[in-house]
């Protein structure tokens, strides 16, 4: 396991305990922390003509750089988490899951961009993050996620189950501050 510190975030390190939980009851297969980074576009340049006293040179200069998006994280489910946790894009669903999936040959894989409470409207991220999202379907055809990690009611850890390491603080042990009611355990959620 890695520890805050190695992760962008520690909404992130949250995510990945969170994870854990699903992949030791074998409804995950795996999941990949900032898996390769898809090129949205390629550098714009133009030659620039340089001339000597001796010989003319031909620079090339850029003035658009390429665009890469960096996701947080690759899930590859189980098909027995279909319905309760993740619903395949483009099928008709029975009920309502948190996470969108697509097939991948025998797979089925979500894409994930992680988002603490601090993603609002004055935040870089708030107003980059939907124009890659649309950008990465319209070249790619893959659907990237947005899964909020933070101790509030939007949290995917209100809308499905608590990690038991995010319920108490790293630090201290101490009961963490959560502004919602917790669904204790991912067994408690899969009933449901």
């Amino acid at each position: 396991m890695a520890k805050y510190g190695e992760y962008d975030s520690e909404e992130e390190l949250w995510f990945e305990w969170y994870l854990d939980e699903l992949y030791e009851l074998g409804l995950i297969k795996s999941y990949y922390y900032h898996p390769p980074s898809f090129e949205l576009s390629l550098p714009v340049s133009y030659k620039l003509e340089e001339r000597k006293k001796t010989k003319t040179n031909i620079l090339t200069r850029e003035f658009l750089k390429s665009h890469n998006y960096q996701l947080d994280f690759k899930i590859i489910w189980d098909y027995v988490a279909l319905g309760k946790l993740f619903n395949i894009i483009g099928e008709t669903v029975k009920q309502k899951a948190y996470f969108w999936a697509a097939r991948d040959d025998n797979d089925f894989i979500s894409y994930v961009d992680v988002k603490g409470a601090f993603a609002a409207k004055n935040n870089n991220s708030a107003t980059t993050f939907p124009l890659n999202q649309k950008w990465l379907w319209d070249k790619y055809g893959i659907y990237v996620q947005k899964v909020m990690v933070s101790n509030k009611r939007n949290s995917v850890f209100a809308k499905t189950f608590t990690p038991e390491k995010f319920l108490t603080t790293e630090k201290t042990g101490q009961d963490r501050m959560i502004h919602y009611k917790p669904i204790l355990t991912i067994n408690k959620f899969l009933e449901l």
